[in-house]
């Protein structure tokens, strides 16, 4: 399959916009039930964002990405996804100042980026 195939497949099956640069795939979701500001300005957007590295022989990859959440959903977001498999490698917040306070929980995994995205999907959808 061709790379730039593949990722329009995974932004998909994510639910999210695809881009293609070199040998990596990007794929963002934009979290729409969100008015974040910080230090009282609109945030642009507010997303979850996973990179996919080119597929090996046996169409694995490394994956990496990060889930923007809020405070109460980090616990069953950690649950869920290390139930998958897929490491949290860190939770953390990115700003001082936001409204409300945004956490984000950074992904890694080297796996089939299909298989990925199917497991991925149902998560990323419940934060939309």
């Amino acid at each position: 399959m061709e790379q730039n195939d593949l990722c329009t497949q995974l932004a998909a099956i994510l639910g999210g916009d695809a881009r293609q640069e070199d040998n990596v795939c990007t794929v963002t979701i934009r979290r729409t039930n969100m008015n974040a500001t910080i230090a009282k300005h609109p945030m642009q957007a507010v997303n979850h964002i996973f990179y996919f590295g080119a597929p090996d022989r046996d169409g694995n990859t490394l994956i990496t990405g990060e889930l923007a959440l809020l405070d109460d959903e980090v616990p069953k977001t950690v649950d869920r996804v290390t139930t998958t498999g897929i490491i949290v490698s860190a939770v953390h917040n990115h700003w001082i100042y936001d409204d409300p306070k945004l956490m984000y929980i950074h992904l890694e995994t080297y796996t089939n980026p299909v298989t990925f995205a199917r497991m991925m999907a149902p998560i990323a959808k419940d934060l939309k």
